[in-house]
């Protein structure tokens, strides 16, 4: 969590932020006043009204803060492997993905929007929308140029590359988050490496076997709803 200073005109929404994150996660959204983030700011309350006229807009930015600050090191990560197949490459990017996922503070967020999601209709969405104003890709952008280039190099042409990234994605993002968020349970770098290959490995051989023209998604299969579209 970034350090709470608060000299200086510029610094004081950050200050406001670092203190909302920080009780926002530890006393949820309900267990969360504007005189408390004022206080743990120390900044005035008229001060923290003047940034953020309600709470729902303070989540909302701490949100897109979030959103911009977790997104996956793809460049740095794929810098440090130049020469390496196309395979390789969505592995590498997939594997920075659900680090993301998974990490400690965007899991605790989850747990905030879990708990509040049947009371507070006005945080449906809040990352998606988050993510937009941040202007951060979304993991579907990130992922579908690799699926595409594992395909050309298998001489297969791909009927969705965005819906072969989504069923991906579920494959191997949403069961470890399933699990942090549910136990004790903390992946190590070393797991979500391991994780992530093999899922990969097992998703190539069965959606581009080998002698196959063409990778289709069964009938049906796109009327499964993914991000915003559980929304609308």
């Amino acid at each position: 969590m970034p350090k709470v200073r608060s000299h200086g005109k510029s610094t004081k929404r950050d200050a406001i932020l670092a203190a909302a994150a920080e009780l926002l996660l530890a006393n949820g959204f309900d267990g969360t006043s504007m005189d408390a983030v004022a206080a743990k700011a120390q900044v005035s309350k008229t001060t923290v009204y003047a940034h953020f006229s309600d709470k729902v807009k303070l989540f909302h930015a701490v949100m897109v803060h979030a959103s911009s600050t977790l997104i996956p090191s793809l460049h740095d990560a794929l810098d440090l492997i130049p020469n390496v197949s196309n395979e390789q490459r969505l592995t590498v990017a997939l594997t920075e993905v659900v680090r993301a996922a998974t990490a400690a503070e965007l899991i605790a967020f989850f747990r905030v929007l879990i708990a509040e999601h049947e009371r507070r209709v006005e945080l449906h969405g809040v990352l998606d929308v988050a993510r937009v104003d941040s202007g951060t890709p979304t993991v579907v952008q990130i992922l579908s140029p690799f699926i595409v280039a594992v395909a050309e190099e298998r001489n297969m042409k791909l009927a969705d590359a965005d819906q072969w990234s989504i069923f991906l994605l579920r494959l191997a993002a949403p069961t470890l988050q399933f699990d942090i968020l549910t136990s004790d349970f903390t992946p190590s770098d070393d797991l979500i490496r391991i994780h992530v290959e093999l899922v990969v490995r097992v998703f190539l051989n069965g959606a581009f076997p080998a002698g196959q023209s063409e990778a289709t998604l069964p009938a049906g299969y796109d009327a499964y709803p993914w991000g915003p579209a559980f929304e609308r």
